[in-house]
């Protein structure tokens, strides 16, 4: 099975859905300027295709919108429930059947078919819901469910490789039970995340600690550590395996590499009573709890391969 190469993964619980397609999109646009024919894998939602074509058509790209399969066949399994009775087994082949034709392109055909199904078996209003509602989504979506020509052209019909980047990226840190998070500290981790998986961090370490970044003679991909002038007063917090020097005056702070530690990436003001580093193994060391709630601007300089618990000095 082929590996994907070159990907990019990005998450954002700050920037909305237009940005992020702008975002994908400049991508898509960076990688291929000659301009091939684009393919783009969309679940349900119809604000999803009104910003993918606004974005199309602002960069004169020509895009293939493909719906996600999976959605289709929830859709049919719907109708299949108010055309057997539960249980039956009757509906699996029958889902399977019209599945294969909407992959052959055949939705139109399909929809026509449920359609007289539904009249032939006398049912009621309420019982044929589920029947209507697969029609007017193998209607409305015609021209997106062309898996015949998909297929053909060896392109993906389902978002599962997504889906599972999203676990990945997003759910398997921002869902930790008994996390709470603010929206700039979580934008961060999540650019963090999106930066590792990548395979981009040794890059983006580079050029994180070049002389030209740490001088601001060239723009930092995050806000912290950007500020002109005298260090303020440092706090000093000792980890296993490490110094972490957080710089707190007038509401900011700063932070520069301690003993054994190297830049790992800025997170930006996170507002919050409490903060963690994650580790290798992906637990992590609670920050030390705060009595009052606080705006800092953290830099996570590394992670310590030490599980021991952090012993603090000030």
């Amino acid at each position: 099975m082929p590996k994907a190469r070159a990907k990019w993964l990005a998450g954002s619980v700050e920037h909305d859905p237009a940005e992020a397609t702008a975002a994908a999109f400049g991508q898509a646009q960076a990688r291929d300027p000659a301009r091939r024919t684009w393919v783009v894998l969309v679940e349900g939602a119809c604000h999803q295709y009104d910003l993918i074509r606004a974005e199309a058509a602002r960069r004169d790209a020509t895009i293939s919108i493909v719906i996600d399969l999976i959605h289709v066949l929830e859709y049919l399994w719907k109708a299949a429930w108010s055309l057997h009775a539960a249980a039956d087994p009757a509906a699996e082949d029958w889902v399977a059947v019209k599945a294969l034709a909407i992959l052959a392109g055949d939705s139109a055909r399909m929809a026509t078919n449920i359609t007289a199904k539904a009249q032939a078996a006398g049912l009621t209003a309420g019982q044929r819901n589920g029947a209507d509602a697969c029609v007017r989504y193998l209607t409305s979506k015609h021209e997106l469910l062309r898996y015949d020509l998909a297929l053909a052209a060896g392109w993906p019909i389902a978002t599962g490789v997504i889906e599972g980047a999203c676990r990945h990226l997003i759910g398997d840190r921002l869902d930790i039970t008994g996390a709470r998070w603010g929206l700039e500290g979580a934008e961060a981790i999540l650019t963090l995340r999106a930066v590792i998986s990548n395979g981009d961090f040794d890059d983006y370490c580079r050029y994180y600690t070049s002389p030209a970044s740490i001088s601001g003679s060239t723009p930092r991909p995050h806000k912290a550590n950007t500020r002109a002038g005298p260090d303020p007063p440092c706090r000093r917090e000792r980890w296993a395996g490490g110094v972490l020097e957080v710089t707190v005056a007038s509401g900011q702070a700063q932070q520069r590499p301690g003993q054994n530690c190297r830049p790992l990436a800025a997170v930006p003001e996170v507002v919050c009573a409490s903060a963690s580093v994650m580790c290798p193994s992906g637990s992590t060391y609670p920050a030390r709890q705060s009595s009052r709630r606080e705006t800092r601007q953290w830099n996570a300089r590394s992670w310590w391969p030490s599980t021991a618990a952090p012993a603090w000095t000030t």
